[in-house]
């Protein structure tokens, strides 16, 4: 079959093609899209070449501008890896990658940062020297990535100080790197993933308050090194943000995101993402449609039926996203299916939700905005847990605004399940 040529970048442009020519010098190399669906990936670079990558890099531009230190908190399984790695290419400069993205064409400076990036998730959360030692051992690798020596840690090396001198010593490197190349600048960005993980759900109180601390030190290092203005940019990212709430003390530099309305679309797809006839998603959903001998309105009903309505801020313009897990496997499998529900559930959700006292969940669930981000966990209400473990989402403001008047921060809430049969599943795990 015969591929048309990528059109230039709109919003939420998705290439159809499987091999193609992109950017406009025919001297680049070609991108072999392999059309196969990214189920599982997290790596931008195999997302892209899946063909079936959903554009968010006008985010990513917008936090590389603005230098920023922010907490993203969305459920498990929604994207967030996936939009870290994103921002780890673009750091390193590799703009080729983005070659039908926003970024490529923004006016975007593709400046090259070090980069320190930390995925919790993948560190042992049962011991805390283990932990330790996991952190310790990833900033080596990290040094010898950029060839800087480091000594190799052993058991009485502090973490804090270990990381400290990295950064200090890649900032040197590419301040040396800049002299003979201006691409390079010499500051770090620094990309935490699945900050929590280690704690979150440990079952041993322990074990989860010494893991808690060790990661809370960790993220103030990184606070202290911002005042010092060497990092570029902070991203972490997590499913609650009670570690770094503390007023006085702490990594409380954070600026979280979570219900930002400027990023209520950083992860997850929208409609625009999926029913773009130019898209390869839209493609898929065609075929599907025309296997079961259905047309793609029926289809997509049935999609949206199951897999959307998660919101991130209570305007009623605030556009709702699609669970991309869920979706994902959808569109592979063609059957409706509780995809996302069944890769788990949070230990803290199950244990907030079994001791409240929550008996109908048909009605929606009125909120503050700080019950959904409470700093401490034991003060975290079963709805903020569930709107945290992505069992409920934001529908709208309680109560009307009165004209001529702003909304303040402690406006009610109203929550609500995105999609029922989530409330039935939560109550077998409940129970």
């Amino acid at each position: 079959m015969e591929n048309p040529q990528c059109q230039s970048f709109i919003p939420s442009y998705i290439c159809t093609t499987t091999d193609v020519l992109i950017g406009s010098d025919s001297k680049r190399q070609k991108l072999a899209y392999t059309g196969v669906l990214p189920i599982g990936k997290s790596s931008i670079e195999a997302v892209i070449l899946s063909g079936y990558y959903v554009d968010k890099t006008k985010h990513a531009e917008t936090l590389f501008k603005e230098e920023a230190t922010v907490f993203l908190s969305r459920p498990r399984r929604f994207g967030k890896s996936l939009f870290v790695s994103t921002l780890e290419e673009i750091a390193k400069g590799n703009k080729e990658l983005f070659q039908d993205c926003y970024i490529y064409n923004s006016g975007y400076d593709w400046k090259k940062y070090s980069v320190i990036r930390m995925d919790f998730s993948k560190m042992d959360k049962n011991n805390s020297e283990v932990l330790k030692e996991s952190i310790l051992n990833e900033l080596y690798t990290i040094s010898n990535s950029y060839e800087i020596e480091m000594e190799k840690p052993n058991k009485k090396t502090l973490p804090n100080t270990y990381l400290k001198d990295l950064i200090n010593k890649l900032i040197s490197k590419f301040t040396e790197l800049k002299k003979t190349d201006e691409s390079y600048e010499p500051k770090v960005v620094v990309l935490v993933d699945e900050y929590d993980a280690p704690f979150i759900n440990q079952l041993d109180p322990e074990i989860k308050e010494k893991n808690r601390l060790i990661v809370r030190e960790f993220l103030t290092v990184i606070k202290s090194l911002s005042g010092d203005n060497k990092i570029k940019l902070e991203f972490v990212t997590g499913v609650s943000s009670y570690c770094f709430r503390d007023t006085y003390s702490g990594p409380n530099n954070l600026n979280d995101i979570t219900l930002s309305p400027d990023y209520t679309t950083v992860a997850g797809y929208t409609e625009e993402d999926l029913l773009n006839k130019d898209s390869v998603y839209y493609k898929r959903i065609s075929q599907l449609a025309e296997k079961r001998n259905i047309s793609s309105d029926v289809l997509v009903g049935e999609m949206r039926s199951m897999y959307n309505g998660y919101k991130f801020h209570p305007e009623d313009d605030t556009i709702s996203v699609y669970n991309p897990l869920s979706t994902l496997m959808f569109l592979q499998r063609g059957e409706l299916n509780n995809y996302w529900i069944n890769t788990g559930t949070l230990t803290f959700l199950v244990k907030k939700v079994s001791k409240s006292n929550i008996k109908d969940f048909s009605k929606p669930i009125s909120v503050t905005r700080y019950a959904l981000t409470e700093p401490d966990e034991d003060d975290l209400t079963a709805n903020g847990a569930m709107f945290q473990g992505g069992y409920l989402t934001i529908d709208k403001y309680e109560n009307a605004l009165d004209e001529g008047k702003l909304r303040q921060m402690d406006d009610p809430i109203l929550l609500k399940f995105p999609k029922i049969h989530l409330v039935n599943m939560l109550l077998v795990e409940v129970e």
